[in-house]
């Protein structure tokens, strides 16, 4: 998983907030209670300026860690075929420990303890073995569930459609326009923007120029419902 380091942050994150513009327009467009700081640091007092700033910082390294949780981990519906599995070799592994409950005493003295310790009996590890396997079957069972949204859980997007890259982007353009940045290119060109934010959150290879034009387009397509809200541009 992606981790910010200073370093990266101090060359890369100027070149991804310059898209933004000015914060203090972006601070009169989005109102009082949008990106408050809900536990300012001791001793300081931000401005509302300096809250906006870290907010929109705070939601660009969220979508850098939306892209490598894609990038990395299963898609919702693999982890799903995955906790199916799980769940099959818990509950086969805990009939066996039933099973085997003569061998209780023999495991436990392989590792020089003693199950019939009255006065440690946390020294049954045959027992914590069989307790934590049980819970883990429980939970991955209630993971299980229609009425669970797994995708939610992990905090990953429920498709495995999308690039890594794309919901990276998307996610950087929803930022921008809620910010009020509209046209989405109005302080310099995406390309440069997307460039930086690969530099900042280590992907390669670049962002492709025709690819974000795509994304971009599908993007801005209306959606049903949708209204007109001015921008600050």
């Amino acid at each position: 998983m992606w981790v910010a380091d200073p370093a990266r942050i101090r060359a890369h994150m100027p070149a991804v907030l310059l898209a933004f513009g000015p914060i203090e327009a972006i601070a009169d467009y989005v109102g009082p209670d949008w990106g408050a700081v809900s536990q300012p640091d001791l001793f300081e007092q931000p401005t509302r300026t300096d809250e906006v700033a870290r907010y929109i910082e705070h939601r660009i390294y969220a979508a850098g860690r939306l892209y490598w949780r894609m990038a990395r981990s299963p898609s919702v519906a693999d982890t799903r075929e995955l906790l199916k599995d799980l769940e099959g070799r818990l509950a086969a592994v805990a009939r066996s420990m039933r099973r085997l409950e003569h061998a209780r005493n023999a495991f436990n003295a392989a590792r020089g303890l003693d199950a019939d310790d009255e006065e440690f009996p946390s020294n049954d590890r045959w027992e914590s073995l069989s307790v934590a396997i049980e819970d883990g079957w429980d939970r991955v069972t209630f993971l299980q569930r229609r009425d669970v949204d797994v995708g939610e859980l992990l905090e990953q997007p429920p498709t495995n459609r999308k690039a890594p890259e794309r919901v990276l982007w998307e996610a950087l353009f929803a930022l921008l326009q809620e910010c009020g940045i509209e046209p989405l290119e109005k302080y310099q060109a995406l390309i440069y923007t997307l460039r930086a934010a690969h530099l900042l959150f280590e992907i390669d290879p670049p962002p492709n120029a025709g690819s974000v034009g795509y994304v971009k387009s599908e993007f801005l397509k209306p959606q049903p419902g949708s209204g007109n809200q001015q921008g600050i541009g």
